[in-house]
């Protein structure tokens, strides 16, 4: 597991958007809602399961979300409802965030 105290934004982006090249299937943290997610030019576009419906998360709410999360205790900031204030995917950034934090 990679130490969020120790991995810089970019870094964390560039393994994302190399995981990303191709499609991949996630599930959210705390609602289990299934979502595919891919790499876009400067964004991640994610993929509704339920309605397939899509979301274009740009890399700035990405940035706004970690840079709060820095502020946060370590219990804390894996939990999309920290975020809700701040974006409306703050769902599907967290659980991004872990999966390559858990990598």
């Amino acid at each position: 597991m990679i130490n969020f105290d120790e991995i810089k934004f970019s870094d964390f982006w560039n393994q994302l958007s190399k995981l990303l090249q191709e499609r991949h299937d996630f599930e959210t943290i705390d609602q289990k809602k299934k979502f595919e997610a891919r790499n876009s030019i400067q964004s991640i576009v994610v993929t509704l399961e339920s309605s397939g419906g899509k979301r274009v998360v740009k890399q700035d709410e990405f940035v706004t979300v970690w840079r709060l999360a820095r502020k946060l205790p370590k219990d804390q900031f894996l939990k999309p409802s920290n975020y809700t204030n701040d974006t409306h995917n703050s769902s599907y950034i967290v659980t991004l965030m872990k999966v390559i934090l858990e990598s």
